[in-house]
């Protein structure tokens, strides 16, 4: 059997969601660093609302791409969309993101709608550290009913070696049949990366580092089952066989 002790570290922490939404509002009290608009529609902020300073958000980039924001509410705007192809080449909304500390995405949200002879599907691609990701990480055929694309567990954007920062970026692409294409709401929700919280560890012998009780309080023999549990001293004992 071997033991490996670390000792139990108590600590309180807020390890909260941050969350980044582009839903390209109109004119309002938030200030915007740049806005987009079109003679058949209306101007709308292109840059995204965060909840925090961790996670940054760039404005979207249309490239190959008519963007035409139209009304939907009070202060509110959804984007027609124009330019697409039958297949997903160039035509692309990219979105890139900059992480100033680790955080683990965890999920991608997106609000979107087909028209009638408009694109017949659409596809999402992410990457951390990548620049333009190829991984296609969802698609699905579109129709003209407010559509709702959810993507989870994309990963941890930590800084590729020899950087400061990570970085993601999302591309979102509509294609297939005719074109056209309605973006109402893109959402990045974010938390901190965890890692196993072991501060440190040491392999033992020693007859005091032998795990005594599990988690539960139970005392154990002298040769319990690989797991986890407490020595005398209070220490977390890992017994990995």
């Amino acid at each position: 059997m071997r033991a490996i002790t670390f000792p139990i570290l108590l600590f309180c922490t807020v390890l909260s969601a941050q969350t980044l939404v582009y839903d390209w509002p109109g004119l309002g009290e938030v200030a915007c660093t740049e806005w987009i608009g079109c003679d058949a529609g209306c101007s709308a902020c292109n840059a995204p609302q965060s909840t925090g300073a961790v996670l940054i958000g760039a404005s979207a980039a249309w490239v190959g791409v008519d963007a035409c924001p139209h009304a939907k509410g009070e202060g509110d705007s959804q984007v027609f969309t124009t330019g697409w192809n039958a297949s997903a080449s160039e035509p692309m909304i990219v979105i890139s993101l900059i992480a100033l500390e680790t955080l683990t995405v965890d999920s991608l949200i997106i609000e979107h709608q087909g028209i009638e002879g408009g694109s017949g599907r659409m596809r999402v691609r992410f990457g951390i550290n990548q620049g333009l990701p190829e991984q296609v990480m969802k698609e699905e055929a579109l129709d003209g009913s407010m559509q709702r694309t959810v993507v989870t567990g994309l990963g941890c954007m930590t800084p590729a070696e020899g950087g400061a920062f990570g970085t993601a970026q999302i591309v979102l692409q509509a294609f297939d049949g005719g074109d056209g294409w309605w973006l109402d709401r893109v959402r990045i929700v974010t938390s901190p990366c965890l890692d196993t919280g072991f501060a440190s560890m040491q392999i033992t012998s020693n007859p005091r580092q032998r795990p005594t009780v599990d988690f539960l309080g139970r005392r154990v023999g002298p040769h319990p089952a690989p797991g986890f549990y407490l020595n005398a001293a209070g220490n977390r004992v890992v017994v990995v066989e």
